[in-house]
């Protein structure tokens, strides 16, 4: 009985030393997928960043090119008004000198009031260009004041109401100082920093794998 009693202590202590190395070994990996998690989470928001900036200046630099397009538009427009004005006042003195007999110069009359018409579309074809460039200015200046909070918040509301009004969590929950596993043990990981705050990047824990007093304790528990 006593050699029992022995080998049942050895193998006791021996599942104990194995349980000790798996835990340290769990906890390890644990701590290498949360450091990757926060380098991914890195990654991601610099690539959002420069992306950010590259639709910033795409939109800014077409602003600047339809502003350009539309001052244009409207100085060619302020000329084409000079124009017919000064052709309608010319063949109205022609018509009014126009020998009814001379049927050149009056084939001459038809073919100026033709282009005058002709002027006055295109004075039309013109004014229509110039609506569309403001209409489409006004449009990219309202994209260039819409933010990524004033979208989420959009997008948010429109949830709540395909969902009759209940707020869904975020997909990518922030991370809090103190995390729980499912055995109910704790681990102080330092990641105070959501998605939304500066680096993500947290040190490593100060006490090293398996040092913690839950795990001493079950050990000596074990032993026993």
């Amino acid at each position: 009985p006593a050699e029992g009693e022995g080998a049942g202590g050895a193998q006791k202590k021996m599942d104990s030393k194995t349980l000790m190395e798996e835990t340290q070994k769990l906890l390890g990996r644990c701590r290498n997928l949360r450091l990757r998690a926060f380098a991914l989470i890195d990654r991601v928001k610099a690539d959002s960043k420069r992306a950010l900036t590259h639709v910033e200046q795409a939109m800014a630099k077409r602003t600047t090119t339809l502003a350009k397009t539309k001052k244009d538009l409207e100085m060619h427009a302020l000329d084409v008004d000079a124009a017919i004005q000064v052709a309608e006042r010319s063949l109205e003195r022609l018509e009014k000198r126009l020998d009814p007999k001379d049927t050149k110069k009056a084939e001459k009359l038809k073919a100026d009031k033709l282009v005058l018409e002709q002027l006055r579309a295109s004075r039309i074809v013109l004014q229509e260009e110039i609506r569309n460039k403001f209409a489409a200015l006004e449009i990219d200046n309202l994209c260039r004041r819409v933010t990524p909070a004033k979208a989420d918040s959009a997008t948010r509301e429109k949830g709540m109401k395909t969902t009759g009004g209940l707020n869904r969590t975020s997909s990518a929950p922030m991370l809090r100082k103190k995390d729980f596993d499912a055995s109910g043990m704790s681990y102080e990981g330092g990641g105070t920093e959501s998605i939304d705050g500066g680096s993500t990047m947290a040190p490593l824990s100060a006490s090293p794998a398996g040092n913690s007093s839950s795990l001493k304790a079950a050990g000596a528990v074990a032993t026993q």
